[in-house]
């Protein structure tokens, strides 16, 4: 690969069609990898995003419903998961700094 650094004083330049037969495939290449990456970005975002979890507990209401109704828990069992979920989420709910009962900081 010729640089133009690497041209001594005096001496022609070089040629253009030579240096763009260098300079045209490393192009391409870069611009394959910032294409690929880009592709790869995505799919990351997308498996990170669909693998969110949003119930607290790790499972949800209807999960429980569907193991009582499958007979896999018992009433009272359902009955204490959920009001452990309500627990958690209402307990996740109020912020560090203002606790249950407290007005916000604001009123």
């Amino acid at each position: 690969m010729m640089s133009l650094a690497a041209v001594p004083a005096g001496s022609p330049p070089p040629d253009v069609e030579s240096l763009a037969a260098e300079t045209l495939p490393w192009l391409g290449v870069f611009a394959v990898a910032a294409v690929v990456l880009w592709i790869l970005a995505t799919m990351l975002k997308r498996r990170l995003a669909r693998g969110v979890d949003r119930s607290p507990a790790g499972f949800s209401v209807e999960e429980i419903d569907r193991l009582r109704s499958q007979g896999e828990l018992s009433e009272e069992q359902a009955r204490a998961i959920r009001r452990a979920l309500i627990d958690d989420s209402t307990r996740s709910a109020v912020s560090p700094r203002q606790g249950p009962g407290t007005p916000p900081s604001g009123a």
